[in-house]
């Protein structure tokens, strides 16, 4: 089975993969990096999202910087319907990173 077929599975339950923490670590990681960026520069700013699975690490960006563009690339055209939701104004790229 494709990766991209793996995820479009698991797509409806990938919330759960956070009940040990894992996802949440991960973006508190990240947020700690952009707190480092001078914050008028996130403000207007624009923001891609590699491997951006159900966009919540950009839908707590967007709650922060509603101003901001943002963008997200996934394989999984399901993950990128599930980001979507999340931010409807969000830009999506069904694709890998490698292209």
């Amino acid at each position: 089975m494709a990766l991209k077929d793996v995820y479009n599975d698991i797509a409806a339950q990938y919330e759960t993969a956070d009940r040990f923490g894992a996802l949440t670590q991960s973006h508190a990681s990240a947020f700690a990096q952009l707190a480092q960026i001078p914050r008028v520069e996130l403000l207007q700013g624009r923001i891609l999202d590699l491997g951006i699975g159900s966009g919540r690490f950009l839908h707590t960006l967007f709650q922060e910087f509603p101003k901001a563009s943002y963008a997200g690339i996934d394989i999984s055209s399901e993950m990128l319907a599930l980001a979507k939701e999340n931010i409807p104004s969000l830009t999506t790229i069904e694709g890998g990173a490698e292209s």
